[in-house]
Formats: structure tokens, sequence, C-alpha cells
């Protein structure tokens, strides 16, 4: 531990780091912020599953980020405020995984051209940089990739529970889990058109991670570019690398959607 302040020991040398988290030259790194992917409507949202009793048989509140990808997915054509999350549109199913061990908030499948989708959101409590809440929906997101690889043979712990209705004891109740689909659909069923679609070379395979007001782009990048940024922004950075090292890993895409 050196007494002088900004210095670290490692391997019989002192050093004393100056450049900026993005290198020495932007145009030659590899640049993670293209990973996030502002939506302005993720502005307003101030709650992941919305208010007590607030949700009902038709879905989550407005307010909440579960009640957006809902929204996103059942939208016939693109709605500007949403920006990227409209890729949601038209989607073949949209089922909620949510509660106990689940492998995401949300899985997406579509048939044509084929495409599968972990979604996982974190509201993160006002703060435009919360390490603490990145690092939890990070390392959900890492933890639940088996299923997603190529070669396995994981299921849902919650697939049992696709046919039931969903309910945390608070939001309220939602009376059934795939949001967008046939509801008569058994969840075996659907769970073999994801697992096919996993399996098929051609199929786009990503993972998202969706945040609420707890996260802006902007913030990040201008704390980023600061000759002595904050502690939790270079703890973000780590985060998001490992995790896009992690999905990229298995051969799926990792995007970060936010304010």
């Amino acid at each position: 531990m050196p007494e002088s302040a900004g210095c670290i020991y490692a391997h019989g040398r002192f050093y004393r780091p100056r450049h900026p988290l993005h290198g020495r030259s932007k145009n030659r790194g590899i640049d993670l912020l293209q990973i996030f992917h502002p939506v302005p409507a993720l502005e307003t949202v101030n709650s992941e599953k919305g208010k007590p009793n607030t949700a009902t048989n038709q879905g989550w509140e407005d307010g909440s980020i579960f009640g957006l990808l809902e929204k996103a997915a059942r939208a016939i054509r693109r709605i500007p405020s949403y920006a990227d999350l409209n890729e949601l549109s038209n989607i073949d199913f949209l089922v909620c995984d949510d509660l106990n061990k689940e492998t995401a908030d949300f899985i997406a499948y579509r048939e044509s051209p084929k495409e599968v989708i972990f979604i996982h959101a974190k509201d993160g409590g006002g703060s435009q940089l919360s390490a603490s809440n990145f690092q939890e929906v990070c390392g959900q997101a890492m933890k639940n990739l088996d299923p997603l690889m190529l070669y396995s043979d994981a299921v849902p712990r919650n697939l049992s529970g696709w046919d039931k209705p969903w309910n945390n004891g608070v939001t309220g109740t939602v009376k059934s889990r795939i949001r967008v689909g046939q509801q008569s659909q058994k969840a075996a069923a659907i769970w073999d058109l994801v697992r096919g679609a996993i399996r098929d070379p051609n199929t786009v395979r990503q993972v998202w991670i969706v945040l609420g007001q707890g996260f802006s782009r902007q913030a990040f990048e201008r704390e980023r570019d600061r000759s002595h940024p904050k502690p939790e922004t270079i703890q973000i950075l780590y985060l998001l690398q490992s995790t896009w090292n992690a999905v990229g890993a298995i051969g799926a895409q990792l995007k970060v959607f936010c304010s």
C-alpha cells in the first residue's frame, strides 16, 4: 500500500495510471458504449414491476419496465420513444419467467427470422450510476447463460410455472405468464420451440439488460471520459466487459437498454 496517492505496486514495480478508461486512443480501443441502446421511454420508468396492487390480468403498470416490455412486444407498429426496444414488435412468444429460480425476467422467441432473447430488468432506484444494481443484473445475466448455449440440455428451472399465473404477493396477479402468443400453448411445447431455435446455428441469440431510471448512458460516458472517474464508474466498466465477454463466449449478443 504505497503512501503516494494514485500509485499501485505489482510484480516488483510501482505504477501510476495515467490513461483514461478508454485507453490511449478511442479509435483504437474496444468501445463498449456501442452495447448501450438509449431508449427515451426509459427516462420516466421508475419501477421494475410497478406499484403495489397494479398488476392485473391485463399486465403490469405502464410506468414499469415489465409494462414497457410487454407493450413493446404487443405493438403493431414502431413507437418512436421505444427506440431499439421496437425489436420486440411482432415477436411470436414473450414469456415471463420472473420469480423464484428465474432464468430471465422474460424469454422472447421469434420464428422468422429465428431469434431468442433472454431479457433481464432492473430499476436501479433512481441513481444514474448505480454499480450495485448493475452488478446484480449482470450477475443474473451471466449465471443464467447455460440454457442459451448451442449444445446445452439445460431447462429453465421455472418451466413448470409458465402454465401458472404470475404473483409476487405485493404487485398483484397476472393470470398468464405467456404475454404474447397462444396462451393455451403449454410450457413444454413453447420451450421445445425455443430450444430448437437455440440449437439452430442460424438463430440470433441475444441477452438484453433493461435498466430504468437507474442508469444513464450519457452520464456514464461523461464520467468515463474524466481524468479521475468515480470508483463506481470503473466498477461498472469492468462489470460490463466481463458480461460482454461471457455472453460473447457462447456466441450470443449483449445489449444494454437504458435512458
